[in-house]
């Protein structure tokens, strides 16, 4: 939250400061039913917020690639990762202590966005990546991620601050072999998304990581690194993301942001059925479940504002975050009613009361991510519902 105060601050002295040109320019018209295409690649992506006319190619690779594997028979797990900036740290010691408790199980979907996406590929390779999960979050501060020169977006820049240091980071971890590996997953049949927004398009976007991973190109790590670093670029303070694509033969470019800005978490685009690919995969009900981890509380927080024009679209912001936020753990809960799959829930507890004193404050996140290891090494207990979560229904009674 305090990143997005700061945010909010910029913006005041920006709003009458124009961009410099773009280059390469956005597509002109593009085709809303179909998505651009990145050079050299080939089905890597579809919109997130319809069922995606190559869905049923997935589907086939999916049960084929699993039947032939082995890969679990009679159990599917899905895992789910939300934004949250710093409170990432939550979700990183709730990981690594579920290794250390011992059913943490190898999910077959892994999905992030935001800051779960900076989670999300080394939480679907598994246990041993547990140590660079507690090192990305108990380790770096802030000129580790961002290097911040407002004066720069005065002159027509892109945003408050330069992302560099992170995608110098990721790139330090998403390593060819590291690529390779998910590659392997990959052809067993497992999945790994992340979300990011097309701000030109007002869309999210998911990126199948296993596509890109096994395309074989040299760029792949390059690529996988900067749709994370889109992922978790927060509009106007971290660098948007620039991707060269075409349509119908024409060049062009699209701006990517923010997973979060158009959805704070998700698992499947809404309409997707699963019980097609459940049924064929021999898995029963009592096998499915679903596993969301919320980076952040969920319950309304009151805290009075002084009447300043900042503290009040900083609040408005959060606000609307959060209420987005319950508003997709709902449509996923009732979509995991539909599809038989049992419906598991994390997120920061209110006795948490550790507050930041700068973003990505280290001693914050260190606490946050002790509290979720230590709460997973207990065995945690995971919520079966959001709506107890978010109100309390005998208030006032």
């Amino acid at each position: 939250m305090i990143a997005r105060r700061a945010l909010l601050g910029g913006l005041t002295a920006l709003a009458a400061c124009s961009g410099l040109p773009r280059m390469p320019p956005a597509i002109p018209a593009p085709e809303r039913d179909s998505i651009a295409a990145l050079p050299g690649y080939d089905r890597i992506r579809f919109f997130g917020d319809e069922v995606s006319p190559r869905a049923s190619d997935m589907v086939e690779m999916i049960v084929n690639r699993r039947r032939a594997s082995h890969v679990r028979p009679g159990k599917f797990d899905i895992l789910a990762l939300s934004g949250g900036g710093s409170d990432g740290a939550y979700g990183a010691g709730l990981l690594t202590g579920w290794s250390a408790q011992g059913d943490r199980p190898e999910f077959d979907v892994v999905t992030g966005i935001s800051t779960g996406a900076l989670i999300a590929p080394f939480a679907f390779l598994g246990p041993e990546e547990d140590d660079q999960i507690a090192h990305l979050y108990t380790s770096i501060s802030l000129d580790q991620i961002v290097e911040f020169a407002p004066l720069k977006a005065l002159f027509g820049a892109a945003s408050l601050g330069d992302s560099t240091p992170l995608l110098r980071l990721l790139r330090e971890q998403i390593t060819p072999e590291f690529v390779a590996r998910i590659a392997q997953q990959y052809q067993r049949g497992r999945v790994l998304l992340i979300g990011t927004t097309n701000l030109d398009a007002q869309r999210p976007v998911i990126w199948d990581i296993g596509a890109i991973a096994s395309s074989g190109r040299e760029d792949a790590p390059e690529l996988i690194c900067r749709v994370m670093l889109a992922s978790a670029a927060i509009p106007a303070a971290f660098s948007p993301v620039l991707f060269r694509v075409t349509q119908n033969g024409v060049a062009g470019s699209e701006l990517h942001v923010d997973g979060g800005v158009t959805q704070s978490i998700f698992v499947t685009p809404p309409g997707f059925d699963t019980r097609p690919i459940m049924d064929r995969l021999g898995v029963p009900p009592e096998g499915r479940a679903l596993w969301l981890i919320r980076n952040a509380s969920l319950r309304p927080d009151y805290d009075p504002l002084p009447l300043g024009v900042l503290d009040i679209a900083q609040r408005a912001v959060s606000t609307l975050i959060k209420s987005q936020t319950t508003g997709d753990l709902f449509g996923i809960q009732a979509r995991a009613k539909e599809d038989g799959f049992a419906f598991h829930l994390a997120y920061v507890p209110e006795s948490f009361d550790e507050r930041e004193t700068a973003p990505f404050d280290p001693q914050y996140m260190a606490a946050l991510f002790a509290l979720g290891r230590r709460e997973a090494e207990a065995g945690y207990d995971w919520k079966s519902s959001v709506y107890p979560a978010t109100v309390n229904p005998d208030a006032g009674n």
